[in-house]
């Protein structure tokens, strides 16, 4: 059975404190997502969540330590992590193969971060196939 990047959002569901999920070309398009509050407007943070993990990559890369690839932000409310999938070297460039994409998710704020890390790199991963390398 062929799984689509909606289905594989639904594991979402599994991770304790979910709130939301919006999967992002590069472009800050939105490609899929999974909502379960209607207060979080995923599709209006795309080009932000580009921006803010782009200025990741860049400090990572100037800072020597590694090409970044995750932002946890905590606010009063919730603790929302973006994450980036691109195998490419090149931090505005796609690999080979798989698509660059980015991930916004929203959980609540006790969410356990290294359990929900896991999970969401095992989702990301299974996504990677299924994003069109040219978006």
């Amino acid at each position: 059975m062929n799984k689509s990047v909606d289905d594989i959002l639904q594991r979402f569901r599994e991770i304790d404190g979910f709130q939301a999920v919006g999967v992002y070309a590069p472009s800050g398009k939105m490609l899929s997502s999974l909502n379960l509050s209607e207060k979080y407007m995923l599709d209006k943070v795309g080009l932000l969540t580009n921006a803010v993990l782009l200025n990741t990559q860049k400090a990572a890369t100037e800072m020597h330590v590694g090409k970044g690839k995750r932002t946890i932000i905590t606010t009063n409310e919730a603790t929302i992590i973006t994450q980036s999938f691109n195998e490419s070297s090149h931090l505005l460039k796609s690999a080979e193969g798989n698509g660059q994409f980015n991930i916004i998710a929203i959980f609540k704020l006790d969410v356990q971060l290294g359990v929900t890390k896991m999970k969401m790199d095992k989702i990301i991963y299974d996504i990677a196939p299924l994003i069109p390398n040219k978006l």
